[in-house]
């Protein structure tokens, strides 16, 4: 089995999972994606991280990264998109800006966040790091756009605020990622960049 980053997927970036079979009370994606690694390691003997970039098939076998398969089951999920601001690379090659919240527990214990967009996914994220007592800013051009259930739960929550700007640019500032918004520069420990997801698939070779 090839992995690109973490067992579990975005699974990680879930807030809670209410409606999973098993779990009559809901539980955290997080400890969801954990039991869901946990189970998996059972019955599969070799994980590799990486990302695979090209799937080669020749002579009736598949070649993916040096070794031969019979066959393969392509699970390759999605990508995040980049937000295109000025300086967004910068920032995350500094990893002070990241696209999803699965590396969270490595992260120490940030006091302040921004998470740009304005989707499910960027509140459930944006929900997650307040738990933790994170200040969360959550910043989208437009108003957010979420299930009734999820924006209530994120405005009842005193830890997270609402800025509707776009984002003009960012830059690095000692120890902290600097964003230009709408009149002003906002300074916090850590980006979240939650702005949709398209598909990731390898390059095919040879079929």
């Amino acid at each position: 089995m090839f992995e690109h980053g973490r067992i579990g997927g975005t699974l990680w970036n879930a807030c809670w999972v209410e409606n999973y079979p098993g779990f009559p009370g809901g539980i955290s994606g997080r400890n969801l994606a954990a039991l869901m690694e946990e189970h998996l390691l059972e019955y599969v003997d070799n994980v590799i991280i990486g990302t695979v970039e090209e799937v080669a098939f020749a002579e009736g076998k598949f070649r993916i990264k040096g070794l031969e398969f019979d066959g393969g089951i392509l699970c390759t999920g999605t990508s995040p998109r980049k937000a295109l601001f000025q300086g967004e690379d910068e920032l995350a090659a500094a990893r002070h800006l990241w696209y999803g919240i699965a590396e969270m527990d490595r992260w120490g214990s940030p006091e302040s966040a921004a998470v740009i967009g304005g989707g499910e996914a960027s509140i459930d994220m944006a929900l997650t790091l307040a738990e933790e007592g994170c200040k969360v800013t959550l910043i989208d051009r437009s108003e957010p756009n979420a299930n009734k259930s999820l924006m209530d739960q994120a405005r009842d929550e005193g830890n997270i605020a609402w800025l509707a700007s776009p984002v003009k640019g960012g830059r690095m500032h000692g120890n902290t990622a600097v964003l230009a918004v709408e009149g002003q520069e906002l300074a916090f420990d850590l980006l979240v960049v939650s702005v949709g997801r398209e598909p990731r698939l390898p390059a095919f070779k040879g079929f």
